[in-house]
């Protein structure tokens, strides 16, 4: 087995465990909180909003920095 293969693989993957364990955490706190009747409709609405803000916090980036996703822009240098 590639030990710098398992390597990379085991940094990704702890990446995205701590944002889902994140996530979890903040439904749960909401669910508790709020103690919702129907919590499937519940997390529906609590992941529909948290996409809502992401979209609202990516489209002031981009009034904020009008050329960001302009294909044509230059690639950025990577050092060697």
């Amino acid at each position: 087995m590639d030990s710098k293969k398992s390597t990379l693989s085991d940094v990704h993957s702890t990446e995205h465990e701590a944002e889902y364990m994140e996530v979890l955490s903040e439904l749960r706190e909401a669910v508790f909180r709020r103690r919702p009747a129907d919590v499937y409709q519940f997390c529906a609405q609590h992941f529909q909003q948290k996409l809502a803000e992401q979209r609202e916090g990516l489209l002031e980036l981009v009034k904020m920095h009008p050329g960001i996703l302009d294909s044509s822009a230059p690639p950025t240098a990577v050092a060697a």
